[in-house]
């Protein structure tokens, strides 16, 4: 319950705290689901939902959010400046909680931190656990472990080229 209030406090600017009556008063009915389908082909599953001993299913998505790139000054010292940026993190499981009379479906998702080399997506580690609207889901990723135990992500083909291109004009600038 504790990262649904935190998950609403960034959704709602009138809050100002975790404390908020509201907030404490939240509807802890959750219904949990271990299956997202996006169309008729494509079905992106969670960690929860895996069966002990059978091969792994794929939970690694791609996100679209945005960051505050002040966030890591105190609060009200700079204004807050938003970007939006690419996320990945492997879904824990999916749920529906209605809030305000709105039913909202939700994820709790495990941010990874990456880090770029040359065009390619390296996961470094295991971040955060939160709630994540299931509307900034972009697509499903692979992880692919390569020589030297890392571990990349391979993202769909438009978003490798885009990375790729940019990596280019980035040396030749």
């Amino acid at each position: 319950m504790d990262q649904l209030r935190k998950f609403y406090r960034t959704v709602y600017d009138e809050f100002t705290s975790l404390n908020d009556q509201e907030l404490l008063e939240l509807n802890n009915e959750v219904d949990v689901y271990y299956r997202l389908c996006l169309d008729e082909r494509t079905k992106i599953n969670c960690r929860e939902g895996e069966r002990h001993g059978t091969g792994r299913m794929n939970h690694l998505v791609a996100t679209n959010q945005t960051e505050d790139e002040n966030a890591r000054y105190a609060f009200g010292t700079r204004p807050a400046v938003m970007r939006e940026k690419h996320f990945y993190g492997y879904v824990q499981y999916y749920c529906t909680h209605k809030f305000r009379d709105e039913v909202r479906m939700l994820m709790y998702i495990e941010y990874i931190k990456v880090e770029e080399h040359h065009g390619l997506v390296e996961q470094i580690a295991n971040w955060v656990k939160q709630f994540a609207d299931i509307s900034v889901v972009l697509h499903q990723c692979a992880l692919v472990e390569a020589f030297g135990k890392k571990k990349y992500i391979m993202d769909e083909r438009d978003s490798i080229e885009e990375r790729l291109r940019q990596f280019l004009i980035d040396v030749e600038g």
